[in-house]
């Protein structure tokens, strides 16, 4: 049907470009180029993505994170463990005879 593209929508320039009787080996001839211009296309993303594979990035410097202090005492506190902190009565701090 006249005015219609390849995909079967309705051209918007139908009028500019007439309707053009193309011969076959034409025709193959303009595929095969779209196709290795689509392949060379494609190949040329995957050496750019490939380079960028082997890029050593630096690594982030982290910073250490401060724990989060809870706003109201843990079981594991100065209250549950009797005062917390080093004391005398340790067991590695208790002279020998």
């Amino acid at each position: 049907e006249p005015g219609k593209d390849l995909v079967g929508t309705p051209s918007t320039s139908a009028s500019v470009f007439p309707d053009v009787e193309v011969p076959k080996a034409s025709y193959m001839l303009l595929l095969t180029w779209a196709r290795w211009g689509r392949n060379s296309l494609r190949i040329k993303q995957e050496e750019k993505l490939k380079a960028l594979q082997h890029i050593r990035y630096p690594k982030m410097q982290y910073r250490p994170r401060t724990p989060i202090s809870s706003p109201q005492p843990t079981p594991r506190g100065r209250e549950a463990d009797g005062g917390g902190g080093r004391t005398d009565t340790s067991p590695l701090l208790v002279e020998r005879p």
